[in-house]
């Protein structure tokens, strides 16, 4: 009885959906010791924080593909599939836009010039 309900009724999205974001939410917090690391020049720390970063953007993005495809396009989901879809984009904005943020930081050659140095300055001047 329990399979037959399942196929009406499709396995519940929450627990995928949560999954997602608790790995979004690991990649935003990395950005804390990204950005301190960067500030203290400690560029072996900001790499390893920028490679987390990168891995948990991309295993966020493995678990987005999983749940889209698994998504049930029964009638009967309690919430509507498109609302699930959006949810599901906007938490995976989270990881997208912490890897951005990171893109462009890296071990600066000028650090006046380049998009590290240009934060190194800002975050010494707030300091002031």
């Amino acid at each position: 009885m329990a399979n037959v309900l399942a196929n009406i009724f499709g396995s519940s999205p929450v627990q995928p959906l949560e999954q997602h974001i608790g790995i979004a939410f690991s990649c935003a917090k990395q950005l804390n010791g990204f950005f301190k690391a960067v500030v203290d020049e400690d560029w072996e720390k900001a790499a390893a924080a920028r490679d987390a970063i990168e891995q948990l953007e991309h295993e966020a993005d493995d678990v987005k593909k999983a749940i889209r495809l698994r998504l049930p396009k029964s009638l009967f989901m309690p919430v509507p599939r498109e609302d699930l879809l959006e949810l599901l984009l906007v938490q995976d904005k989270i990881a997208n836009r912490t890897q951005g943020r990171i893109r462009h930081h890296h071990r600066p050659q000028h650090a006046d010039t380049s998009a590290c140095g240009r934060t190194v300055s800002r975050v010494r001047r707030t300091k002031r």
